[in-house]
This record gives structure tokens, C-alpha cells and sequence, in this order.
């Protein structure tokens, strides 16, 4: 049985990252990497890439709608800036969910890799 050393596991990081045989890697590369070896971890990688992808438009559309409520307040259009502000709020509030939800893709990533690693 040929024995698998911790240099060939992936071990997540946080943020969004693994380490793989020393080299630190986002998602878009970990998919590259893991889905020749592992199909099993790829689709994992790669909705977490998509996911981030996402999060950095909404990240830009939140801000804006936060900028133009307070512009809208300063203008006197109380409604409206009150309107604007809660939609970026809401948006923020939705990203924070959505990153939890690409650290769990990336950790079951890693795992699945190990898995496959630890099969062979």
C-alpha cells in the first residue's frame, strides 16, 4: 500500500485558500490542479471560483448603492438615500453569508482531494 506523506495533502487555510505541497492557492487554481487528479474536488473548486467571482460584483454594487443613499441623504432626499443605503446593507449582509458558504466549498475540496489522494 503505498503511503501518502502530508507534502501531497491539501490543507485549507482560511480566506478562501489552500496550500498545497507548499504553494498557497485560490480556488480558480486549486480547480486546475485537483480536477486533473481528482474529479471529485474539482466541481467543489470551481463553484467556489464562481462564487467569488459573484461576490466581488455584488461587493462593487453594495458600496455604490451605499454612496449614492448617503449622497441622496446629503441632498435632502431622505427617502431615497434611506432606500439606497439599505439595499447596500442588504447586499453586505448577503456576502457575509455567501463567504461562508466558499470557505465550506473549498474545505470540502480539500477533503475530497485527500480522499482521492488516500484511495490511491
Amino acid at each position: 500500500m503505498p503511503q501518502v506523506s502530508s507534502q501531497q495533502l491539501m490543507h485549507t487555510l482560511g480566506n478562501h485558500k489552500v496550500e498545497l505541497e507548499g504553494e498557497k492557492m485560490r480556488p480558480g487554481r486549486a480547480f486546475k490542479i485537483a480536477n486533473q487528479e481528482c474529479p471529485l474536488a474539482g466541481p467543489h473548486f470551481a463553484k467556489a471560483r464562481k462564487m467569488r467571482i459573484w461576490n466581488a460584483v455584488l461587493l462593487q454594487v453594495g458600496i455604490v448603492e451605499i454612496v449614492v443613499g448617503v449622497l441622496a441623504i446629503e441632498r435632502d432626499q431622505l427617502a431615497f438615500g434611506i432606500a439606497s443605503a439599505a439595499a447596500g446593507g442588504i447586499v453586505e449582509g448577503i456576502l457575509s453569508n455567501r463567504n461562508e458558504r466558499i470557505q465550506r466549498e473549498v474545505e470540502e475540496g480539500a477533503r475530497a482531494f485527500n480522499q482521492c489522494h488516500f484511495m490511491r
